[in-house]
């Protein structure tokens, strides 16, 4: 099958972006950010006093300090891990497991350590003691709008999949769509909370401030309480739902985890609706009356009768054409899955 019958692409490949190549020079953008740590540290490590400042009150003097081998493998060791799961989210944008929002952020929090540590040895560099440093608003200010480059480098060049037009009537029963027998069809589509994500930039905000302004005695407890909130909301602000011959799959996050999977053969049949949260129990992972559902805002949404009598629903743009390929792989496959499903449990 090709793209033009295929919505995702027959092979689930990416039908926009940067490809492959892409995906190459995402990884090596986030991969610079803890070398650029490395590099900074040989660069300065014999110009620094010991030890270094790392946090100011109020009123610009330094009331926290740190060794520079604390400073330097703290932040490598975050910078690191932001630039593996920016590595890994860029590797499954190829098949559109994650989105490119999810490599984009996990740039950010690569750079943004990476910034923390490569500013505070610029600044501390020719100084006798770490109390004669001062913070420059303006280093703060670079290191954000560096971070923030950085993730928008990351989120332009990867590839992005792109749906094209099914054929036939555009309705959800799939009844003008066929699929040869052992064709490859896969079909994703994105969704994702606006609300969620300003809550998981404001809570990085609150722990960059907490960081840098708070009084030592606080900072780190609001500033882990920031990120952990900015974390998890970035985490749940975003699921993709993939469709192919195994059933529904429903992947949060940009690293797809956690997953869950409806079996082609628990499937009876799919149709897309108007959902509106209230009716399934509300917002997030919820379980109610009618089913259960995965629900991130009010919209078009996917809902899958199952053969166990309870409904599925998750929301999804294009939701009309995911339920149509939906239907008819269970035309072509559906039949034979239950087969095959009710003689493995005999």
């Amino acid at each position: 099958m090709n793209a033009a019958t295929n919505p995702a692409g027959a092979d689930g490949s990416p039908q926009g972006g940067g490809g492959l190549a892409g995906i190459a020079v995402g990884a090596l953008v986030a991969l610079a950010a803890p070398a650029a740590i490395v590099l900074a540290h040989r660069r300065y490590e014999a110009h620094v006093p010991e030890p270094l400042p790392i946090h100011w009150g109020f009123d610009g003097t330094v009331d926290n300090t740190a060794t520079m081998s604390s400073l330097l493998s703290t932040t490598l060791l975050i910078s690191g891990l932001f630039a593996a799961g920016t590595v890994v989210a860029a590797w499954r944008s190829r098949r559109g497991a994650s989105a490119r929002f999810g490599a984009a952020g996990l740039a950010f929090g690569a750079y943004l350590a990476a910034g923390i540590a490569v500013l505070t040895f610029a600044i501390s560099a020719g100084a006798a003691r770490a109390e004669d440093v001062a913070l420059p608003v303006t280093g703060v200010i670079g290191v954000l709008v560096v971070a923030g480059a950085a993730a928008a480098a990351v989120g332009a060049v990867l590839p992005s999949v792109v749906s094209a037009a099914l054929p036939g009537p555009d309705e959800s029963d799939g009844a003008g769509l066929v699929f040869a027998p052992g064709e490859k069809v896969t079909w994703i589509g994105r969704q994702h909370s606006a609300p969620l994500r300003w809550v998981s930039a404001g809570g990085l905000v609150i722990a960059v401030a907490g960081f840098v302004s708070l009084p030592a005695e606080i900072a780190p407890i609001v500033g882990i309480i920031g990120l952990v909130s900015a974390a998890l909301t970035f985490l749940l602000g975003e699921v993709a739902v993939r469709i192919d011959a195994a059933g529904l799959h429903v992947l949060w996050g940009p690293l797809a985890w956690p997953r869950s999977t409806l079996d082609m053969a628990d499937i009876v049949a799919a149709r897309a609706e108007d959902i509106s949260p209230m009716q399934w129990g509300g917002w997030g992972y919820r379980i109610s009356g009618r089913g259960t559902a995965v629900v991130l805002r009010r919209g078009p949404g996917i809902v899958v009768d199952r053969t166990n009598g309870r409904a599925f629903a998750v929301t999804v743009p294009r939701a009309t054409d995911g339920a149509a390929v939906l239907n008819a792989l269970i035309r072509r496959d559906g039949g034979t899955s239950r087969s095959s499903k009710r003689k493995r449990r005999r």
